[in-house]
């Protein structure tokens, strides 16, 4: 063997021992990327858990306050009820999701395409239930309306048609600003959440182009 032979197998050796080398290195960031996707996820359920028993507390202290009747407080507890099951279904897939991330080894594609293909479906179906959890809230809203205000709302219907009041806007305006608010938060705080994880699963998907191109 001369010695441009043994200079070619030479570089062939380095130029593997290079590939190895970046292969390692993008399945260590994946995994950080991957661990710091579950340090989000403990957060979020640990704020949303909070924030539901704070809501819930809120909700005892408004049917205590505004003394509702019987069938008003019995509806929104089904409407209470009906958006805590709808998050219920969502973080039980959620936690099953990630237990199960605890028990893959993340040094190959195939389990990273498995997390980023989970971790979207996630994203996706936050994205629902908290779409599905407002549409609930403002008919809980409306049902309080029509129970508890609606008496005087049609009594000032009438008066109106008849000619003997002007139009009051304000509980129109205030309410149009409040669910606009509502509406805002929900939004802001969901891009909040999700824009956390996106820039996690881009580290990943970067990490899988890479090795799909070296493991072709």
């Amino acid at each position: 063997m001369n010695f441009d032979d043994l200079k070619k197998d030479w570089q062939a050796d380095k130029n593997e021992d290079q590939d190895l080398s970046i292969n390692l290195s993008k399945k260590r960031e994946a995994s950080t990327a991957i661990d710091l996707i579950r340090k989000y996820m403990r957060q979020e359920f640990w704020v949303n858990l909070i924030l539901t028993v704070v809501f819930l507390g809120l909700f005892g202290f408004f049917i205590y306050a505004e003394n509702l009747k019987i069938f008003t407080i019995l509806v929104l507890s089904i409407y209470i009820l009906a958006t805590t099951m709808i998050w219920i279904h969502y973080y039980s897939q959620y936690w099953k999701f990630y237990h199960k991330t605890y028990h893959l080894e993340f040094n190959s594609l195939e389990n990273l395409l498995w997390f980023s293909y989970e971790m979207k479906l996630n994203m996706m179906s936050y994205r629902s239930t908290t779409f599905h959890s407002m549409i609930i809230g403002f008919g809980g809203a409306m049902i309080y309306t029509g129970l508890e205000r609606g008496d005087h709302y049609t009594l000032r219907l009438n008066d109106l048609l008849n000619g003997t009041t002007a139009v009051d806007i304000g509980p129109i305006i205030f309410f149009a600003i409040y669910f606009g608010l509502l509406l805002f938060a929900a939004y802001a705080f969901g891009r909040l959440v999700i824009r956390r994880y996106e820039k996690q699963i881009r580290r990943i998907d970067q990490s899988i182009a890479y090795l799909k191109e070296f493991e072709e």
